[in-house]
């Protein structure tokens, strides 16, 4: 178990700048365990959470307006760096980094479900301060759910996992894509295209492994910027070369238990995902869990 540091953000003024020590097992737990405590509750769906290359996470909920930062503690006893976590009060300094800025007033963007093909490439993530983000991602998201009903017509479910993934592979340049099912304690393959597809067919993955796994199991979205950044979330599928970019989101609607995971890797324009690639996915996802959940009552 380790230590980490939760600070949270919120337009509310007497939730700014809070941050919280709190021992978990991993940071999804950590994220769980301080909201639990600040009377948020330990439900994760919905979410979107960014992993960068430094080994932090950036969490966005922007239903709530809320911004997280969970961070590794890596705690300090008479300036020698400890191994397991020492009681709080042996700790000698903390470091909190994040802006609170408020958002800037950002006038949504117009356009459908399609990526225009004139958008300029995107060659680094500007993070800028969680306000503006959790702006920009608000904005970037509404949009995108005008196509809910994109898979409305397709009454087989193996055509609509197919269906769902020509669409993320014709508005995001990948080298690789996954669609997993949900079952049970596993995630199935139901689809796959690019890099080792055939051999990624034959795989399976447990509830909670890999960014897929937690994504189904936790329903939050994953960007993670720099995989060798998180061991413990990369590998869990084969895709020939170890991936650089992950994306990944929950197969489900708006506060129900995922039916699986959607999985892209690295852009084969090699830049990071941005955040119309983050708000596309999550839109794709939604849209397979409506029509499931249609399927499923029907």
């Amino acid at each position: 178990m380790s230590r980490f540091l939760v600070t949270i953000w919120s337009t509310d003024p007497e939730m700014t700048g809070q941050a919280l020590r709190v021992d978990a097992d991993g940071w999804l737990d950590a994220l769980a365990a301080a909201r639990r405590q600040l009377g948020l509750g330990a439900d994760l769906r919905g979410l979107s959470c960014e992993l960068d290359e430094q080994g932090h996470v950036r969490v966005l909920d922007p239903d709530a307006g809320h911004a997280y930062s969970v961070r590794r503690r890596r705690p300090q006893i008479a300036g020698i760096l400890a191994d397991a976590p020492p009681d709080p009060s042996e700790v000698v300094g903390d470091s909190i980094d994040i802006e609170v800025d408020e958002p800037s007033d950002v006038e949504a963007p117009t356009g459908r479900f399609e990526r225009e093909p004139s958008a300029p490439a995107v060659t680094s993530i500007d993070r800028g301060s969680p306000g503006a983000r959790l702006k920009r991602l608000s904005t970037a998201t509404a949009p995108l759910a005008l196509e809910l009903d994109a898979f409305d017509n397709i009454d087989d479910v193996t055509a609509l996992f197919n269906e769902a993934l020509n669409h993320l592979t014709f508005a995001i340049p990948v080298r690789a894509a996954t669609i997993l099912r949900r079952d049970g304690q596993q995630l199935i393959i139901e689809a796959a295209a690019g890099d080792a597809a055939v051999d990624r067919r034959a795989q399976q993955l447990q509830l909670g492994q890999g960014a897929a796994g937690i994504a189904a199991q936790s329903g939050v979205v994953l960007n993670i910027v720099e995989c060798a950044a998180h061991p413990e979330i990369q590998g869990a599928l084969n895709y020939g070369p170890p991936p650089r970019c992950l994306l990944c989101a929950p197969i489900a609607t708006t506060g129900a238990v995922p039916f699986g995971a959607v999985e892209l890797v690295d852009r084969t324009d090699e830049v990071p995902f941005d955040e119309s690639d983050f708000a596309y996915v999550a839109a794709v996802g939604q849209a397979l869990g409506l029509r499931l959940s249609q399927l499923r009552r029907a």
